[in-house]
């Protein structure tokens, strides 16, 4: 968790998870928190990453990011739409690669994006839906307990 929360500080200490406080996320009892969302893909993604071979710093960075656009206060159904985008472009501009924003701007295919190609963009699609059905769920719990020491990073 020490390495994970090394790749992933700069971001957290930075605020700009911030703007997702408030806005719930995928569970269906309306509890869901998307900052927590973010931190459980964040740290599945760079997991896997280790699983796989691929970049753990890429995928968790991207894992940790690609919700950071949602708006829901343009209606839920434009944020749904339109955050993939928001969220590649706010990751470039925070100075993230291309290979990050790449993920962050394919990870809700087919509704938006394009296919995810490679490694790090095939996690970030896959944990991200992983996370969101096992909070439809109500299983994250013990993820919840994992990443809690990371917004503390």
């Amino acid at each position: 968790m020490r390495e994970l929360r090394a790749l992933i500080s700069d971001i957290i200490s930075s605020g700009i998870l911030d703007r997702l406080r408030g806005y719930p996320s995928h569970s269906l009892t309306g509890s869901g928190d998307r900052v927590l969302h973010s931190l459980r893909t964040a740290y599945l993604a760079y997991r896997l990453a280790r699983i796989l071979g691929a970049d753990p710093r890429a995928c968790a960075r991207a894992a940790l990011l690609h919700d950071v656009g949602y708006d829901a206060s343009r209606g839920l159904l434009r944020a749904i739409l339109e955050h993939a985008g928001s969220s590649a472009r706010i990751a470039l501009e925070f100075g993230e690669d291309d290979e990050v924003v790449r993920a962050i701007r394919d990870h809700m295919f087919p509704v938006s994006g394009r296919p995810p190609l490679g490694r790090v963009s095939l996690i970030i699609w896959l944990v991200d839906k992983v996370d969101s059905i096992m909070e439809l769920l109500g299983l994250t719990r013990w993820l919840d307990r994992a990443v809690a020491e990371l917004e503390g990073a």
